[in-house]
């Protein structure tokens, strides 16, 4: 999973989505709005993108990288892994059911990375 983080970051460095300021804040550990865009945003929208990934693959799991698939039956076995799974296959149905458009997909994409930081 962290690669994968890495490869949508990369992307998103690429853009200039998110910049070298970005990630200086983050390897500083300030607790600011430009250290959670790296920290907390970056995995969720790594997520996201999985989780699109995953639809558009018609994927009964999630898709990690093109040739990794995790189902309920090959999952590692574990209450609190069960838990969060669960949670996030329910999300991928619903995303998948509401069909997003690409102006959809787009703003929740900047929602989820950005959070409530205006900039």
């Amino acid at each position: 999973m962290m690669k994968y983080c890495e490869m949508r970051g990369k992307e998103l460095l690429d853009g200039n989505v998110l910049t070298a300021a970005d990630l200086c804040e983050w390897m500083r550990g300030k607790n600011n709005n430009e250290a959670s865009i790296v920290g907390v945003g970056l995995p969720c929208y790594s997520l996201l993108q999985a989780l699109m990934f995953s639809i558009k693959a018609n994927s009964s799991g999630v898709l990690l990288l093109e040739d990794f698939e995790i189902t309920y039956f090959n999952k590692p076995k574990d209450k609190l892994l069960d838990w969060f799974f669960n949670l996030v296959m329910v999300l991928k149905e619903q995303i998948r059911v509401i069909k997003l458009g690409e102006a959809e997909l787009r703003y929740l994409k900047k929602v989820v990375l950005f959070g409530c930081n205006k900039q």
